[in-house]
């Protein structure tokens, strides 16, 4: 379990909500990233690869990735409150 920076991200204002956009190098099962959103509501993965399982937990505002393999060029973004 790695603690991810990520290469890029954009705060982002969604009306009452606000998010955060990222893209990541890489990312494999167990990695977290710490949002800087107080409360996530809503994770949303996407990723070229063909056939890999994509998926993430969250508590607070931090996020736990679920990945059966290790994916590169991953961009996420994640919906909340500060």
């Amino acid at each position: 379990m790695a603690a991810l920076t990520p290469d890029k991200a954009e705060k982002l204002s969604l009306g009452n909500r606000d998010g955060v956009l990222a893209t990541f190098s890489s990312v494999a099962n167990s990695d977290t990233w710490a949002t800087g959103l107080g409360t996530c509501e809503a994770v949303f993965i996407t990723n070229g690869a063909s056939g890999a399982s994509l998926g993430a937990t969250y508590s607070g505002g931090t996020i736990t990735f679920a990945a059966s393999t290790g994916l590169a060029n991953v961009k996420v973004l994640a919906i909340g409150f500060k």
